[in-house]
């Protein structure tokens, strides 16, 4: 499937208010939600007459009080925003509204964000467990896990984040290193074209047994470009005929966040540990 725009880039533009359980003199954290999507742990830390918001999947911004009078709280971030706040008193939580663009951030003490609650794949909170059970195919997750990832987003489809989707159920499962380097495992019911592999290996995969690899990669150059392609997995089934249908892959660009792709050698583990999750 496509990928959405840059949910990195919509979290560098928004702020929020000191609330939720503190840590430390001026520095608090409670789960916040942008536009309706999933749960994040953040950390508020005060800052002259502003503060500083680190989000647990990475973003950081800085936010400066503007206007606090007649009943109107606004914080400008450091890229021009305004945001609007309006605090709970029945859950301690806030929220922020953007008028100019219609972005809403929700906080709210009460509500549970766990990062680190399926043990088996670091980061993936319940809900998302629950919905990729509720999607309607089966769903392959890698058994071997490099060190230091973790989930860092579930797409969906059918899903109220993007319209542009594949006939019938699919997902993305985002795993992203602390140093930007990420991967992906797709699943899709089908709608598929063929693949672009220029160069292969053939590795034994536990769940889909034989499957070739592209060797995009900066050890195999063959082309100029070599080093920027990702690297990436045919078309995975178990019946060709009906799916569905699944990928690994691993970009230096995409998803958005991305810096880098994981090692060849890295690659070849986490595909031949693929793995039905239910």
């Amino acid at each position: 499937m496509k990928k959405p725009g840059s949910f990195f880039y919509l979290l560098s533009s928004f702020a929020l208010l000191p609330s939720g359980r503190a840590i430390a003199q001026d520095i608090k954290i409670q789960p916040c939600s942008f536009n309706g999507g999933r749960w994040i742990q953040t950390r508020f830390i005060r800052e002259g007459k502003g503060f500083r918001l680190d989000w647990s999947d990475g973003p950081k911004m800085t936010y400066t009080l503007t206007s606090g009078q007649n009943a109107v709280i606004q914080y400008l971030d450091s890229l021009g925003g305004r945001w609007r706040y309006s605090a709970s008193s029945a859950n301690k939580g806030f929220t922020l509204y953007n008028p100019k663009n219609g972005n809403k951030i929700v906080c709210d003490s009460q509500s549970s964000a766990p990062t680190t609650t399926i043990s088996q794949l670091p980061g993936m909170t319940k809900p998302q467990l629950a919905s990729l059970n509720a999607l309607g195919i089966k769903v392959a997750v890698p058994g071997y896990i490099p060190k230091g990832f973790r989930v860092v987003d579930v797409i969906l489809c059918p899903s109220t984040r993007t319209n542009d989707c594949r006939p019938g159920p699919t997902y993305d499962i985002v795993f992203r290193s602390p140093e930007g380097t990420c991967f992906v495992i797709e699943g899709v019911s089908g709608g598929i074209g063929d693949g672009n592999l220029e160069q292969t290996v053939t590795v034994k995969s536990k769940l889909f047994g034989l499957v070739k690899m592209g060797l995009n990669n900066s050890r195999y150059p063959k082309r100029s470009d070599a080093n920027i392609d990702p690297i990436f997995t045919e078309w995975l089934t178990k019946s060709t005929r009906s799916g569905p249908f699944y990928k690994f892959y691993s970009d230096k660009e995409e998803p958005t966040g991305c810096t880098s792709k994981v090692p060849f050698n890295e690659a070849v583990k986490i595909v031949e540990s693929l793995k039905w999750l239910f």
